[in-house]
């Protein structure tokens, strides 16, 4: 699959995986990528990372079609609008 469009990215797990749902409902293949951002990703030392939470430290990026890419932003803009009228 070759995916190079950028269309999305969260540091949300919960909304990234709303997205990634959407875009299956809607049969638009997608490449993600995760990318830690944290201190103690960075080379820092083990202090400098004391008190982080790491599951808040990663970037999450999703990639689709570049002709697919109008489709999957009305499909990411639907997940967003049912993603913030959820209760957690």
């Amino acid at each position: 699959m070759h995916c190079n469009t950028e269309v999305f990215v969260t540091m949300n797990a919960l909304l990234f995986g709303t997205v990634l749902q959407a875009l299956r409902r809607e049969k638009i293949p997608y490449d993600t990528r995760q990318v830690p951002t944290g201190i103690s990703n960075r080379g820092g030392n083990m202090a400098g990372g004391l008190g982080e939470c790491a599951n808040f430290n990663v970037l999450f990026y999703v990639y689709v079609p570049k002709k697919m890419k109008e489709q999957a932003q009305e499909a990411i803009a639907s997940a967003q609008h049912e993603f913030s009228n959820q209760r957690y």
